[in-house]
């Protein structure tokens, strides 16, 4: 296969080719590949990669570039500038992924994490604060929400979100924290219950 075929095999299928079938058989949210604070979800698609790609943004750069409206493309970008700290990049992408698929939760997500880093902090409060009443159990987004609301001054709140996603899953949000805890600078004394 071309690359652009696998390219958009991976991002329509959730799996790579060249791993064959066995890890689209693997259970939700089991293994190696499953994603730390995504529970019950399988790992993202395009984690799953083929080894032709040198990079996820790679692999989601040339999914955009041969299909239309691939909502999962623009998702996987928006994290994958993100974590490069391109976040107006990261921002548009996730807007794009939206636009494509107003309910997804991820993307709405990657959306408040964006507007959160680029300074636009009430903007982020408002998209994480959807996240959270369409999914009250969703550990990140509601840390994301503490984050943004302590950058946006709103410390008994913050730390009311941050009570509230340690009672709900302790070791989720553990795993969360310990993995972005650079970004989310949350008061040490907020993590232990």
């Amino acid at each position: 296969l071309r690359r652009s075929h696998r390219c958009s095999s991976l991002l329509q299928a959730g799996r790579s080719s060249a791993r064959g079938p066995a890890l689209a058989r693997r259970p939700r949210g089991s293994g190696a590949g499953a994603h730390p604070h995504m529970s019950g979800r399988p790992s993202s698609p395009w984690r799953r990669r083929s080894r032709h790609w040198r990079s996820d943004e790679a692999l989601v750069t040339r999914a955009l570039q041969v299909t239309r409206d691939n909502w999962v493309a623009h998702y996987g970008l928006a994290r994958a500038l993100g974590t490069r700290s391109d976040h107006k990049g990261a921002e548009f992408h996730a807007r794009e992924a939206l636009r494509l698929k107003p309910d997804s939760l991820d993307a709405r997500i990657a959306l408040g994490v964006a507007l959160a880093r680029e300074g636009k902090a009430k903007e982020a409060i408002a998209e994480l604060r959807r996240v959270v009443e369409a999914d009250p159990e969703n550990v990140l987004a509601r840390l994301n929400l503490a984050a943004a609301l302590n950058k946006a001054g709103e410390t008994e709140e913050a730390e009311r979100a941050v009570e509230y996603a340690l009672a709900q899953d302790p070791e989720q949000a553990k795993r969360i924290i310990a993995r972005y805890a650079q970004w989310l600078e949350l008061p040490p004394e907020w993590l232990d219950p």
